[in-house]
């Protein structure tokens, strides 16, 4: 096929760029492949249905599909378990989470990178007087 509006330079010069990058597409198509199988699998595993895509209740008690998600969380990033809650919304809250699981107020914690970064300051009590902070 020929398009009119297409000059024919532009046409030869993509049909060779496919050729010339047939591996690196294959490659990708691949993993695509590989990664697919393994979430598909995971959710086969769990045996997700229908309803674990619904609520519950207001608190998610007894939340089979939370359960359920964490489980595929965990198998396909390999590890033995883990928290997923749209709740955790950005990388501090999740540390936030953490720290306070692991820190009583009055702690002292040890940053083995330096002084933490700036939303963190507060929350562990560097700065603010919170008795929230670990």
């Amino acid at each position: 096929m020929i398009l009119d509006n297409i000059d024919e330079k532009v046409i030869e010069l993509n049909k060779q760029a496919e050729i010339d990058l047939k591996d690196i597409y294959k490659e990708i198509d691949d993993n695509c492949f590989y990664n697919s199988n393994r979430i598909l699998s995971a959710f086969i595993e769990n045996r997700v249905e229908y309803a674990d895509f619904t609520d519950r209740n207001g608190y998610g008690i007894f939340d089979s599909g939370r359960e359920k998600l964490e489980k595929i969380f965990a198998s396909i990033l390999g590890c033995e378990d883990a928290l997923v809650r749209v709740q955790i919304m950005s990388g501090t809250n999740a540390l936030y989470l953490a720290f306070s699981a692991l820190l009583k107020h009055g702690d002292t914690m040890i940053s083995l990178s330096g002084k933490p970064y700036d939303s963190l300051l507060k929350m562990v009590g560097i700065v603010g007087d919170s008795t929230q902070s670990a």
